[in-house]
C-alpha cells in the first residue's frame, strides 16, 4: 500500500507540476490579453479624441464671427496697454484660406471692440500658430507694438515651448 500511495503521490506531484506550468501559461496569456485590450482601448480613445477635435473644428467653422470673437475674448489670459494674450483653441486657423470660413484675423476688429480699454484701432497679429496647435497668441494693440513684438519673434528673443 505504501508503494501505491507513493506512486499516486508521484503522479499527483507531476500533475501538480503540469498544473503549475499551465497556471503560469494561463497567467501569461491573460496578461497578453490585458495588454492587447489595453492597446485597443487606447486606440479607441485616440479615435474618439480625433473625432471630438473634428467636431470642435466643424463647430468653429459654423459660428457667427461675433460668437467667435466673444469666445476668444473669454480666452484672454493677459491684457495691458500694449498687448492682449489669448489661448488659441484647437482647429481655429489664424489666417483665412480656401475652405476657411472663420479665422482669428477676420474677427480681430470685432474682438478689439469687446476688450477693455481698447481704442478704435484694431488688434494686430504678432505671430501665428498652426490650426491644429493650441497655445498662447500675442496680439498687439498698436502697429508700433506689433512691430516690436514681431522683431522679438524674428530675432528669437521669445522663448517658445512646445509640448
Amino acid at each position: 500500500m505504501a508503494a501505491l500511495s507513493g506512486r499516486l503521490w508521484w503522479r499527483s506531484g507531476a500533475a501538480l507540476g503540469r498544473t503549475a506550468a499551465g497556471a503560469v501559461r494561463a497567467q501569461e496569456l491573460a496578461e497578453r490579453l490585458r495588454t492587447k485590450w489595453s492597446e485597443e482601448e487606447k486606440q479607441q480613445q485616440q479615435q474618439q479624441q480625433q473625432q471630438q477635435r473634428a467636431r470642435e473644428l466643424a463647430a468653429l467653422q459654423r459660428v457667427h464671427p461675433n460668437v467667435l470673437a466673444k469666445a476668444l475674448r473669454q480666452r484672454a489670459v493677459y491684457q495691458d496697454d500694449e498687448v492682449v494674450v489669448l489661448n488659441k483653441p484647437y482647429g481655429l486657423p489664424v489666417h483665412g484660406g480656401p475652405g476657411v470660413k472663420n479665422c482669428i484675423a477676420d474677427v480681430l476688429p470685432i474682438l478689439a471692440k469687446m476688450l477693455v480699454n481698447m481704442k478704435a484701432e484694431p488688434l494686430h497679429l504678432c505671430h501665428r500658430l498652426d490650426k491644429e496647435t493650441t497655445g498662447v497668441m500675442v496680439l498687439a494693440r498698436s502697429k508700433e507694438a506689433a512691430d516690436r513684438i514681431r522683431l522679438l519673434f524674428k530675432t528669437r528673443q521669445v522663448e517658445k515651448i512646445y509640448w
